[in-house]
């Protein structure tokens, strides 16, 4: 399961490469990638249905206890079934706030929000840390 998120990782300076060599073809040579992992992750759908909770986990830094795991389990596949749309779908809702206006408001904001967090945090820590040497 790690090397599917390699695979995707390792893919994309070709994705580059692929596009200016090949592009009438591109986008069916870039296709076979995804068409590839989802069916591997389709082979896996037997044992998520039965409950089972696939894990794989990598050993990135020993040294500092640092690993690379992956979860597989049913949970994305259940908020797929309540909103009825394909999997990694964002869901949108319109929020009025008077006289400010009119937002959207969604899932990839939320994304981004904890994104935003583990970089603040990860930046804190790296300060407080040099402070505390000083």
């Amino acid at each position: 399961m790690i090397w599917s998120v390699l695979a995707i990782f390792g893919a994309a300076p070709w994705a580059l490469l692929t596009a200016r060599l090949f592009p009438r073809r591109c986008g069916l040579i870039l296709a076979l990638l995804p068409l590839g992992l989802s069916l591997f992750f389709f082979t896996r759908l037997p044992r998520i249905a039965s409950g089972e909770v696939i894990i794989e986990s990598w050993s990135w830094a020993p040294g500092l206890q640092i690993n690379l795991s992956l979860y597989l389990d049913g949970l994305s596949f259940l908020f797929a079934l309540l909103v009825g749309e394909p999997f990694l779908t964002g869901q949108w809702a319109k929020l009025e706030a008077g006289v400010l206006g009119q937002y959207s408001l969604g899932t990839p904001l939320l994304f981004d929000l904890g994104i935003y967090l583990v970089v603040i945090g990860a930046t804190l820590a790296i300060v407080l840390t040099l402070a505390e040497e000083e």
